[in-house]
């Protein structure tokens, strides 16, 4: 399945915050399943979170790092503005369907990248 590395805290906000829409410099004719592994880098840490905390009430809990995390469904990539989680001037990869899997330990890529599906658990039982 095609999969997407993406830094913290903007990985976990697709599932925990309604982040409905990604970020990138480059377009995709990509369409339908995707995976979300969340990054090693922290160099979008503290912006992700502060405008996060902008558009939610909710608590930011402690991101893990080089996790795919679930799927979406990659619906669009558009160049236009269409919701709160735009930045200016880049794509908008517009998400839908936010499913998580138990956090698989893995190294993420640049760009688009695939990874074997059948290794992920999707009976995921979130702890505190």
């Amino acid at each position: 399945m095609k999969t997407l590395t993406i830094h913290q805290h903007w990985a976990d906000a697709i599932f925990d915050h309604g982040k409905n829409v990604e970020n990138r410099i480059w377009q995709t004719p990509h369409r339908g399943d995707l995976l979300i592994h969340a990054g090693y880098s922290k160099q979008s840490l503290e912006a992700s979170k502060q405008f996060i905390k902008r558009l939610s009430n909710e608590v930011i809990k402690k991101p893990k790092f080089g996790f795919i995390l679930g799927k979406v469904t990659l619906v669009n990539c558009v160049p236009y503005v269409v919701g709160d989680w735009d930045i200016p001037n880049q794509y908008h990869w517009i998400l839908q369907n936010p499913v998580k899997c138990t956090p698989y330990p893995m190294s993420g890529k640049l760009s688009l990248w695939d990874f074997d599906e059948t290794l992920l658990d999707w009976n995921y039982q979130q702890t505190s």
